[in-house]
């Protein structure tokens, strides 16, 4: 009878380290997620309060030489906060699993339309030459149309910012029987052989120098590829090197044209003026937009914390209400039902205000008695597409 022996402690051992330091780096994973989400709500506070003196200042200050380019440079720069905190907060959003998309039939054309539209202040501040080569008849995929626009938006966004004054970039739209190919091409930096494998990657950037920083968090290319990847599709990038430009493709599904839908369209019907109530526990917030109303015509009436809205309401019964969610003590949530509970004065539109703007923060804010859901900070044009809403007798 033979018998061997093997001592296995120390392997015993390397394999629990492996194990401790693998679940050492999922709870950061998960913290750095939620610390991300938590900076992208925490700013979207102080920059609702900017955006808002800003449109404000464009009301009030005169309009000549000297105030223009300060002006135009302000809103263009809080585009860009925006942008960089909507994409700080879509990828942690992403990264947990917590996006729904809203599916539907699209037309392409039509979401490229509006890509296009948003990037060309940009395209003409660097007085780029930009040709667009879609195809005549129209072309439907299935997904969400404001994640599509994002996502062509993103790489748009890219190779305007990435190509230097008096550049070029051509978007062009390729179909077969099976999908959709929109090739964005530029002659702009171009991508290293080392980079162009990890472009896609989170926290990834080209080389910077002091002399040419071009912004940014690393964040949009990796926002691009998750948002085409949900919607089955692929996006892929190719460079010939550095100054040579680049060229992204975005492939999706293609799907038949839908059936055309008979229902007749709801005529929109003029704002008039409000008595607002307007809650936030933000004094600049609620101030700056508070000024903002008042200047279009409503009646405003500011309160900075749940009870004193509550009593606020009972005696000015307004027309709407807008509220913020993140208030202390008593969440919007709360103040809402009980808005809803003792609303015996007639008609009232409760307008929730947040920085958090997902299908499920939706459907909890009209669960809790909201009409509409406004992401901050918010812009004139939502504000005139709520007042051109008829009021209703609670929802």
């Amino acid at each position: 009878m033979i018998g061997t022996a093997i001592d296995i402690t120390s392997r015993k051992l390397v394999e629990e380290q492996l194990r401790r330091r693998e679940a050492d780096l999922e709870a950061a994973d998960r913290q750095k997620d939620e610390f991300l989400a938590m900076l992208a709500h925490e700013l979207r506070n102080p920059l609702a309060s900017i955006s808002n003196a800003s449109e404000l200042l464009s009301r009030l200050v005169r309009s000549g030489p000297r105030t223009e380019l300060p002006l135009a440079v302000l809103k263009q720069q809080i585009k860009q906060i925006t942008r960089l905190v909507d994409d700080l907060l879509d990828i942690s959003r992403i990264a947990r699993g917590c996006i729904t998309l809203e599916e539907k039939p699209i037309e392409i054309g039509t979401v490229i339309a509006q890509a296009v539209e948003t990037v060309r202040p940009l395209i003409r501040e660097k007085n780029h030459h930009f040709v667009l080569a879609a195809t005549q008849s129209p072309m439907y995929v299935c997904g969400d149309s404001a994640r599509l626009v994002q996502a062509i938006l993103n790489v748009l966004h890219n190779a305007a910012k990435y190509t230097e004054r008096h550049g070029e970039i051509h978007l062009q739209v390729l179909d077969s029987e099976s999908e959709i190919a929109i090739e964005i091409r530029d002659n702009g930096a171009g991508i290293s052989p080392e980079l162009l494998p990890h472009v896609f990657d989170l926290f990834v950037q080209s080389e910077r120098t002091l002399d040419r920083s071009q912004g940014g968090l690393g964040i949009g290319l990796s926002v691009v590829k998750r948002l085409i990847e949900m919607h089955q599709g692929a996006v892929s990038a190719e460079s010939e090197g550095i100054g040579r430009g680049s060229t992204f493709t975005i492939r999706l599904p293609r799907i038949p044209p839908p059936l055309q839908d008979a229902a007749g369209k709801v005529a929109s019907v003029g704002a008039i003026a409000r008595r607002i109530l307007l809650v936030d526990d933000n004094p600049d917030a609620a101030d700056s937009l508070a000024m903002l109303l008042r200047m279009d015509g409503h009646e405003v009436h500011t309160a900075y914390g749940a009870i004193e809205a509550l009593k606020a309401a009972d005696r000015l019964k307004p027309e709407m209400i807008f509220l913020d969610i993140g208030l202390p003590q008593m969440d919007g949530y709360e103040v809402a039902r009980r808005l809803r509970v003792n609303n015996d004065h007639g008609p009232l539109r409760l307008v929730a205000l947040t920085g958090y703007g997902q299908q499920e923060d939706r459907a909890r804010s009209h669960a809790a008695g909201f009409d509409d859901h406004l992401v901050k900070p918010v812009s004139p044009q939502a504000l005139e597409q709520i007042f051109a809403l008829p009021i209703q007798l609670g929802n």
